[in-house]
Order: structure tokens, then C-alpha cells, then sequence
């Protein structure tokens, strides 16, 4: 099974001047074993990994301070009655009333992870990308106080080899994985899959995932696709559409 192949190289760094961020950098580079690099001159054909106090960020070159990409949860989706929280969503209707564990399997920035965190599912994130995983991780952290203990999760590792020891097995697995070009490009894509496109390549086995996941999920796996795009797996069972995205369905029961 092919695996995702980067297309940019990565080095942490920083912005803010104090010794203690700029040490914080130089040791998430070493567990990363990314260069870090904390003067002006940084490469211009890099991606960087900015470490500063609102968080980890994902930038490139051009992006000025805070403008990079990273799990940003605004306040107002954590009051009571929040749409974020309603099962109503397109998401939260695709995995339907019966589901209470999800396996969120291509975890990226972590916003799907959160809505149905949000939603009231419990959600294992599983994320095989290093940097993405220390994203996560950062913002897991920053999400402390603010969601229940346990409703979110991560599990850092490739889902193909983490799904078939699950015990025990969740009811959902969700399935994000890169979404394929439009054949007829009218406008680029929105940066931020143009930037974990670079850092994390294109997914050759979303496939696979999606059939090894059939096996393990007790009642349904459900797959996020662009509304041009054929399913992943033929024949789902259903599809829950929105303008731009849908929903595929592959029941278990």
C-alpha cells in the first residue's frame, strides 16, 4: 500500500524574542528531528512550524505572524446551545443517533475532531503525520477546561496498523483524506489544503483505509468527499450531501 509522500520540507522556529519560546522551539525541533532555525534568514522554500503562546502554527514563508494554520476554536462553540454541538450537521446526521465512539482516522488540524467532540461523540484522533500529531497535540492541550475529560483523544501512529488492534472496536470510523483536483481547475484550493497537500502529499491509500475500516467500525464508516468527486469505495449505502461536500455511508448492520 502506497504511503503519502511530502512535498516541502519543514523547520521550527519562532517569533517571539523571549529565551524560554525560542528554547521551546529548539526541543520540539529535536523531537521532531526538524532543523530548527531562529534568525531572519529563514529558507524561502520551506514550510514553517511557529511556535509562539496561541499555539503551534503551520505557515508559510509569506504568512505573517499568526496567519499560519492550527486548530483555532472560537468561545461561542462551546455555549450550551452552539450549532457546532447539534447532531443536526451534516456530519452528525451521516453518523446518525446510535453512534458513541468514533475513530476520527485522518486527524489533520483536528476542526472535524472537535465538532463532533462538540457533538457529544467520544473521538479517538488517529494522526501518522509527525508534525500534524504535534499540532494536535499542542491543541488538546489549549482545549483542556473547555471540553469534557476523555471526549477527545489522540493516538499518534498510521490508522491502517492502529485500526485492526482496537479493542474494543469503535462504532464509527471517520474518514477525511485528501481531496482529489477538480479536472477543471476554476480556482485554486483553499490554502490550507494547499499547505498540508505540501507538508503531507496526497493520500494513494485512502482506499485501503476505507476497506480495512469497514472491517473494524461495529455500525458504519463514513468518508467526507467533494461533491465532484466519486466515492472513494463504490456503493455506499447512502450519502448525506451539502453544496460543496458530502457525506458517504457504508453501513455495517
Amino acid at each position: 500500500m502506497a504511503k503519502a509522500v511530502p512535498r516541502k520540507s519543514v523547520v521550527v522556529t519562532t517569533f517571539v524574542r523571549e529565551p524560554a519560546w525560542r528554547e521551546r522551539a529548539k526541543r520540539l525541533a529535536a523531537s521532531l528531528n526538524l532543523p530548527c532555525i531562529l534568525e531572519d534568514d529563514l529558507p524561502a522554500d520551506s514550510l514553517q512550524l511557529r511556535v509562539h503562546p496561541e499555539g503551534m502554527e503551520l505557515a508559510e514563508p509569506a504568512d505573517r505572524p499568526g496567519r499560519g494554520l492550527m486548530l483555532r476554536a472560537p468561545e461561542s462553540w462551546f455555549a450550551s446551545h452552539a450549532p457546532e454541538r447539534s447532531k443536526k450537521q451534516l456530519l452528525g446526521r451521516a453518523l446518525g443517533r446510535s453512534v458513541n465512539t468514533v475513530i476520527d482516522a485522518t486527524g489533520g488540524l483536528g476542526e472535524d475532531a472537535l465538532r463532533l467532540a462538540l457533538m457529544g461523540f467520544d473521538v479517538r484522533v488517529v494522526e501518522r503525520q509527525p508534525v500534524l500529531a504535534a499540532m494536535l497535540d499542542d491543541a488538546m492541550t489549549r482545549l483542556e477546561g473547555r471540553l469534557e475529560p476523555g471526549r477527545m483523544m489522540l493516538v499518534r501512529g498510521d490508522a491502517r496498523e492502529l485500526l485492526p488492534a482496537l479493542n474494543p472496536r469503535p462504532d464509527a470510523v471517520y474518514i477525511d483524506p485528501m481531496f482529489p483536483p477538480k479536472r477543471r481547475v476554476s480556482a485554486l484550493p483553499r490554502k490550507s489544503i494547499q499547505v498540508i497537500r505540501e507538508l503531507a502529499g496526497d493520500d494513494p491509500d485512502a482506499a485501503d483505509l476505507v476497506m480495512m475500516a469497514r472491517q473494524v467500525a461495529l455500525q458504519r464508516v463514513v468518508v467526507k468527499r467533494p461533491d465532484h468527486a466519486p466515492p472513494l469505495v463504490p456503493e455506499p449505502s447512502h450519502d448525506i450531501r451539502g453544496k460543496l461536500v458530502r457525506y458517504d455511508v457504508y453501513l455495517n448492520v
